[in-house]
């Protein structure tokens, strides 16, 4: 079993696993080659390198896992990526590089850990007038359907870029119903609340497609954050819930912090401040506090859902996060220690963490 572990789990899955357990040790254990191994491998069926030739012998191998644990989040990221990918990619922010190369990095990223293989991913069509990408659009077998709202900052990210990691959050969790994937719009080009109401379309397509079943929201990151922007927004209207549901992995709960240095993989120090450089002024003339939910009053949030939030031990946001589940009893957490920022979505070994999903958030 830890022999098949090693084989298949991609390379900084293993990454994040060894900064949280090992806080930064020299010593390499000799089954984390595996987890380079699998990387590799993908990385030649995505396309990026040739296939058959020894791109990394096991020297490189461990040059690159040492570099990592040794300089931990900005530094060792940067330094792997720099040093074993293609030039374009940046997997966890370069300041040195545009929001397009960014985007385009993160993009990358994400279909290198995610679990399906270019080839072998389930098929997803295009949404009407673009609204995002459809999974399982023909499905009966729910009550409900789902619309996932994908982070990235509210800068970064696509539904093509996550669509892997969503397929398999929703199979994760034992959804089999259809699944919006939403396309919204990204700042800086598109200002609040324009990307709100990007956000708040696809959630009006589901419900004219589906005008009979109930309506679940999930988004991670920034899209966490999108789902409680457009509860706020109902209420304040309606007075009710936008959705019957709310599943938030990692949501972006506190906009306004002050960055500190982490040893979260994935939610970098020079990934976070890309990202507000060009979310921030997209949200003038209110400011990020306007924007950010633990600012929320309790009328603002009143009839919250049932809502299940998944919270990373290792991710910088996780204290906002902890502290704005305890406001409401209607949340329902599940707090792993040993993941980071958005980690959830990138394991095919954490059974135990999607179990109670499906349940809090649609009892």
């Amino acid at each position: 079993m830890i022999f098949f572990f090693f084989q298949v789990v991609p390379l900084l899955t293993i990454i994040a696993a060894a900064l949280v357990y090992s806080g930064g040790g020299m010593l390499i254990p000799h089954s984390l080659l595996w987890g380079q191994h699998a990387a590799t491998t993908k990385l030649c069926s995505m396309g990026y390198i040739k296939c058959g030739e020894p791109d990394m012998d096991s020297s490189v191998e461990h040059r690159a896992l040492h570099d990592i644990l040794k300089l931990q989040s900005d530094g060792g990221i940067r330094n792997f990526q720099k040093s074993y990918l293609p030039e374009s990619v940046s997997l966890c922010g370069d300041p040195e590089r545009t929001i397009e190369q960014n985007r385009d990095g993160l993009g990358f990223g994400l279909k290198l850990l995610s679990p399906y293989n270019p080839v072998t991913m389930p098929k997803a069509e295009v949404a009407a007038n673009n609204f995002g990408l459809m999974i399982n659009s023909n499905s009966s077998s729910s009550e409900y359907v789902m619309v996932y709202i994908h982070g990235g900052g509210f800068a970064i990210g696509s539904p093509e870029a996550a669509l892997g990691s969503i397929i398999d959050f929703s199979e994760g969790i034992g959804h089999t119903g259809p699944v919006l994937a939403c396309r919204y719009p990204l700042s800086p080009e598109t200002k609040m609340p324009g990307i709100l109401a990007g956000t708040a379309a696809c959630v009006d397509h589901m419900k004219s497609l589906y005008p009979n079943k109930k309506i679940l929201l999930a988004g991670d990151s920034a899209g966490g954050s999108l789902i409680l922007y457009l509860h706020r927004g109902s209420v304040l209207k309606e007075g009710k819930a936008v959705a019957d549901g709310y599943l938030l992995i990692s949501p972006g709960i506190d906009l306004s912090i002050t960055f500190k240095e982490t040893v979260d993989p994935l939610l970098t120090k020079d990934l976070w401040n890309i990202m507000a450089e060009n979310f921030l002024p997209a949200m003038e003339p209110e400011g990020a506090k306007y924007w950010s939910p633990s600012f929320f009053s309790d009328k603002e949030l009143a009839n919250l859902p049932h809502t299940w939030m998944w919270i990373g031990g290792a991710d910088p946001l996780a204290e906002a996060q902890v502290a704005f589940s305890k406001r409401f009893p209607s949340i329902k957490t599940f707090n792993n220690n040993h993941h980071f920022h958005d980690g959830i979505l990138f394991y095919k070994w954490y059974p135990s963490d999607m179990k109670p999903a499906l349940a809090a958030a649609m009892p």
